[in-house]
């Protein structure tokens, strides 16, 4: 990866060392900025705009875009010295190099995300759910409800997000993370020592990092749930895109067996369901030809230990019937 010859370093409130030592609450802000001139400049007001009060940051990664975007990023970089780190790209290397660039710039106590096409429209966000953390010490990761807008801002039906709601959980969720994300981006605030050791692949096409980044928090720790809607939510991503959904997939099954074995090591209790879910999974880690044989090694011992114990968990494990969990439903921005 090249280097950026253009960065940006605004003296801030946080990003020197030793006024982070003076500030042992304090959070970085991620936002990744490709071609997002239209939206970029209310996401960033929509953080400065939390009431808190600790040193946020706001760490913008840009990756080098084709539109007005470098401009309204160096403006408001200017417009509020102290608050934004710039980081302005000098070639478009993708959304995974991009953003493993932008978290080794992130040094704070709490890491928050909010896309540059989303805002922060709920102003105790921020302060909620780190007090949330700072009081609850067996937790790692807050994340909250959405609003659905469209690419111009104008309100959608909510029940187009309705199947995400559905898998809402709180506490141990990564049995539920291993079906699928729930856990939307630009709402999640996250612990930053739980992420240290995570290798980002930075290839062009790997689509689910933050998916794998939610998984190794849940691997360790519980997960908080704020049951109401902070964040305005811009439709997009790869639905409906079967080559970047197959990529996707890749991704996962390379990636999720590190997980597992941290996951398995902490001697969790899994009924039948879960147990099921679990061998399938392992099964598909085995038999894929993007996961690495040399980590392949630890399957075997953990489908034993896995295998099913009910007829309908064998009948997941082959196709045959589907088990899920249980799930949370938001009602009226609560969970029921």
């Amino acid at each position: 990866m090249g280097a950026d010859t253009r960065t940006k370093m605004n003296p801030g409130k946080i990003q020197d060392p030793a006024n982070e030592r003076n500030s042992p609450i304090a959070v970085d802000v991620l936002m990744l900025a490709y071609n997002v001139a239209p939206f970029i400049e209310a996401a960033v007001h929509g953080i400065l705009r939390q009431r808190v009060t600790f040193p946020v940051r706001i760490v913008i990664a840009e990756d080098g875009s084709t539109d007005r975007t470098l401009e309204v990023c160096e403006r408001l970089a200017e417009q509020h010295p102290g608050s934004i780190l710039f980081l302005p790209g000098d070639r478009n290397i993708g959304v995974a190099a991009r953003t493993a660039a932008g978290l080794r710039q992130c040094t704070a106590k709490y890491l928050a995300i909010c896309d540059s096409d989303d805002i922060w429209t709920d102003r105790d966000k921020l302060a909620d759910q780190v007090a949330f953390l700072e009081s609850h010490p067996d937790h790692g990761l807050s994340y909250s409800d959405v609003e659905i807008i469209a690419r111009d801002g104008s309100p959608v039906a909510q029940e187009s997000y309705d199947g995400v709601r559905a898998d809402y959980s709180s506490g141990r969720v990564f049995m539920k993370l291993v079906q699928g994300n729930f856990i939307n981006n630009s709402t999640a605030v996250v612990r930053r020592d739980l992420l240290q050791g995570h290798v980002m692949d930075e290839r062009r096409d790997h689509y689910v990092q933050d998916l794998l980044l939610w998984m190794q928090v849940a691997a360790r720790t519980k997960v908080h749930f704020l049951a109401r809607r902070t964040t305005s939510y811009r439709n997009g991503g790869i639905s409906g895109n079967e080559e970047a959904a197959n990529k996707a997939k890749a991704t996962l099954h390379q990636y999720l067996l590190e997980n597992l074995v941290t996951f398995d090591a902490s001697a969790p209790t899994l009924d039948p369901k879960e147990r099921a879910i679990l061998f399938r999974k392992l099964g598909g880690v085995l038999f894929s030809t993007s996961a690495r044989w040399k980590e392949k090694r630890a399957v075997p011992a953990l489908l034993l230990r896995y295998a099913p114990t009910t007829r309908a968990g064998w009948r997941h494990v082959l196709g045959l019937g589907k088990v899920t969990l249980n799930t949370h439903h938001v009602l009226n921005n609560t969970v029921s």
